[in-house]
């Protein structure tokens, strides 16, 4: 049986690398927003249908020169996204795509199966960008998965990127159910597992919790849209990524 799975690795990218990432997340957001301006004004303009492929075409013929800086799926797998956003909303009852925000949304561009390479263990080759060293190889071996995509992203100043694989599940390693433990996670302790063995938060979690709730008040009090409550928000987001860690 074949399954979807992910690995989530950090890139470790030049300042100049890190420049067409910052792009092309940014192109990306654009287009996205574009997209669902177009929809709505086609929309509110008595048109019953409005396809991906219609929009796709209307972009083609009009997206400005600078989109070319970045990957090309930067400005092209928004239409998908858009358009998944749309199913979930009329099948799933989800909410309704939204704009995307810059300093609120999350930072990230796809990049397809056929435009990037894993080199080797510890490299890949991205479009525009090059080769960017990772900090851990692909947890599978690669004669075992088949890549289906790639998705990078920002995680406060770090960045990642998600190989998206299809695997067989008998290649998955697993180890025997004799050895299987239950986990509940909880808040007022950590972890408490099937043999009702309990342990606590690790002791800088709690300090660390604290001072995100004192960063989130100072940048809730700062101007909006302001340079000094960006800077705040990136405080935040710094301080999210180290309780991850933590975790």
């Amino acid at each position: 049986m074949k399954i979807l799975t992910t690995h989530k690795i950090r890139l470790k990218p030049t300042p100049d690398q890190e420049l067409v990432f910052i792009r092309a997340c940014s192109i990306s957001r654009y287009t996205y927003n574009w997209a669902l301006s177009r929809w709505k004004f086609h929309k509110s303009n008595g048109v019953e249908k409005v396809t991906r492929n219609d929009l796709k075409k209307e972009w083609n013929q009009i997206k400005p020169d600078w989109v070319y800086e970045a990957p090309k799926d930067a400005n092209q797998q928004p239409f998908t996204d858009l358009y998944k956003g749309f199913t979930n909303y009329y099948k799933l009852g989800t909410g309704f795509p939204k704009y995307k925000k810059r300093g609120k949304s999350k930072d990230s561009f796809y990049v397809s199966n056929d435009k990037a390479k894993l080199v080797n263990s510890h490299t890949i080759r991205l479009p525009k960008v090059g080769r960017v060293p990772l900090c851990e190889p692909l947890r599978w071996k690669h004669k075992d998965v088949k890549i289906m995509s790639y998705t990078i992203s920002r995680s406060a100043d770090q960045w990642f990127v998600a190989i998206n694989v299809q695997i067989d599940q008998n290649k998955i390693n697993t180890q025997s159910n004799n050895n299987i433990i239950g986990l509940d996670l909880g808040i007022k302790e950590f972890i408490v597992d099937s043999n009702d063995v309990h342990i606590q938060s690790p002791k800088p979690l709690k300090k660390y919790k604290k001072k995100l709730a004192k960063l989130q008040r100072s940048a809730a009090k700062s101007k909006k849209n302001s340079k000094n409550r960006m800077k705040k928000l990136s405080k935040v987001a710094k301080q999210h990524l180290r309780i991850a860690n933590t975790r």
